[in-house]
């Protein structure tokens, strides 16, 4: 897999995000905006997390499956840079 900058890792997480859960509010989403404040539940975070190893080719070790590891962008591009993508 080749590095990819923070910014295109969050335009891919935003769109994977809009295609898992289409009617998420993303006004004035940035890479620090709550996921769980603006939509995600904890159901359709499972969803997200599936589509998120699907895109990347990844799966998740069970310890990352927390909501905190999921409740930005930011922490989202930072779990994927920190233990998957290098």
């Amino acid at each position: 897999m080749s590095c990819n900058t923070v910014d295109e890792m969050f335009q891919t997480i935003k769109d994977i995000l809009l295609k898992t859960i289409p009617n998420i509010r993303t006004e004035n989403l940035d890479e620090n905006t709550d996921l769980y404040e603006v939509g995600l539940d904890s159901i359709n975070s499972v969803n997200f997390a599936m589509a998120i190893e699907e895109h990347y080719n990844i799966t998740f070790k069970d310890e990352h499956i927390l909501g905190q590891n999921f409740a930005t962008i930011g922490r989202i591009i930072q779990l994927l840079k920190g233990e998957y993508i290098k």
